[in-house]
């Protein structure tokens, strides 16, 4: 059973990095959109405001979920 729960584990953090890398790219590439005014700066400011709230609230979600399966590895 420890082995199961482990490769759950690392399953689930593995969707996670994707999940967190996805965000970061979505914010570089907003903030490089109205760095060269392809975008207003308002959209953009709101853009990148959403996309840090839901990088936290992912990583309190995959962060509780992993966290429940390690204490129980």
């Amino acid at each position: 059973m420890d082995e199961r729960k482990q490769l759950l584990f690392n399953a689930i953090f593995d969707i996670y990095k994707i999940f967190l890398g996805a965000g970061l790219i979505l914010l570089v590439a907003v903030i490089v959109k109205v760095a060269f005014s392809e975008g207003s700066f308002n959209t953009g400011l709101t853009l990148c405001l959403i996309d840090i709230i839901a990088m936290f609230y992912l990583s309190w979600l995959f962060g509780s979920i992993l966290y429940d399966i390690y204490k129980e590895l």
